[in-house]
């Protein structure tokens, strides 16, 4: 009786469960289909790609992603929706995804579950804290929750690209930054390294299988040494050096990845950032330039959440780091793939950043 009664009790969860993973479901806005000549765009990653303007999961009181300036404190994605998305279609910004627990049951179901629920675009599963095993596994299981969706409408994605910009929180932390400033590259270290280019690699491999024309950018690791609020913590050459053996594991691995796949590129974020801020000196002490977009200020390797600084308080890129590297990635498309997007300028990030003009930047 008793067992009768748990069988019971367990068939009536699974059906609440299910009704209640049915509803989210519904709640989720409907989509545009494929815009002709738009090229489809999907993210996946941590923090540094989840929107910025994303109130459920980085509510307005937390006071990240800007403070007071958060409402023109951008994302590198929301950066092209802003300026390019007659080019670029990111799916349609809403609510998306629900619970883990309605994510999962929708899983079960059949009908394709999606975690966790953030406003955001429809083709962006970024989520903040994620790691590289979160590409494949785990509760956000970006890349099989992806490749749902780019099932919808296959055909959309024999044009598309998928960014895949992750590892930061596994590999590029300052207590990982520690390890290996001391120790060097030893065989763990390596071994860890290498398990996120192999991530990636399942990542692209899972997708390419069934979605054989989809084009993909790598983002190579930022080196967080170069975050104002850093400059104190590595100070000699040695460690310095230290630091970036074991982060060119991973820029290495990635670029090994392209080599064996013309639909692959790579952006190599460290060149990028000294291309635009510099970096240390040879004795290891800062030795930084600024941005200058046109106008009488400029962008400096500081911190803090006006946007004549590099890096938010909360240590994410501000406006400007943002609104570049979205150039960046126009530039890295149209070189590898010939996509003819129009390239962001200076004045476009310039009018972004400072749309009042107050702040000196146009």
């Amino acid at each position: 009786m008793i067992a009768t009664s748990a069988i019971l009790l367990l068939v009536g969860l699974v059906l609440v469960l299910g009704l209640v993973a049915i509803f989210f479901f519904k709640l989720m806005p409907a989509d545009n289909e494929a815009l002709t000549g738009v090229i489809p765009l999907a993210v996946l990653g941590d923090s540094d790609s989840h929107a910025y303007q994303d109130t459920i999961l980085i509510p307005l009181a937390s006071g990240k992603r800007g403070g007071k300036f958060r409402a023109t404190t951008l994302q590198w994605s929301e950066v092209l929706d802003k300026l390019r998305s007659s080019q670029v279609n990111q799916g349609t910004w809403g609510v998306w995804g629900a619970p883990i627990k309605i994510a999962e049951t929708l899983d079960w179901l059949g009908l394709g579950g999606r975690a966790p629920r953030k406003l955001d675009f429809r083709y962006n599963f970024a989520v903040s804290g994620a790691e590289c095993a979160d590409l494949m596994t785990g509760y956000y299981r970006q890349v099989p929750r992806l490749l749902a969706e780019m099932n919808r409408v296959p055909e959309q994605w024999r044009r598309g690209v998928v960014m895949i910009q992750i590892g930061v929180n596994t590999i590029g932390q300052n207590e990982s930054l520690d390890r290996y400033a001391k120790s060097g590259v030893t065989p763990q270290i390596r071994a860890e390294i290498l398990a996120c280019v192999e991530a990636h690699r399942q990542a692209i491999s899972l997708i390419a299988a069934s979605h054989t024309h989809t084009r993909f950018i790598v983002a190579g690791i930022f080196d967080n040494a170069n975050i104002a609020g850093n400059f104190e913590r590595w100070t000699t050459p040695a460690e310095l050096a230290n630091i970036a053996a074991a982060l060119d594991i991973f820029d290495t691995g990635l670029l090994s990845l392209c080599a064996a796949n013309p639909n692959i590129t790579f952006i190599d974020a460290r060149s990028w950032f000294r291309e635009h801020w510099g970096s240390r000196d040879v004795n290891g002490k800062p030795a930084y330039k600024s941005v200058n977009l046109g106008g009488a200020a400029s962008v400096a390797n500081t911190r803090g959440d006006d946007p004549r600084n590099a890096v938010l308080a909360d240590d994410h890129g501000g406006v400007v780091y943002n609104a570049l590297w979205a150039r960046r990635s126009i530039e890295a498309m149209n070189s590898a793939f010939s996509l003819n997007l129009t390239p962001i300028t200076l004045a476009e990030i310039a009018l972004l950043a400072d749309p009042s003009g107050l702040m000196g930047l146009r």
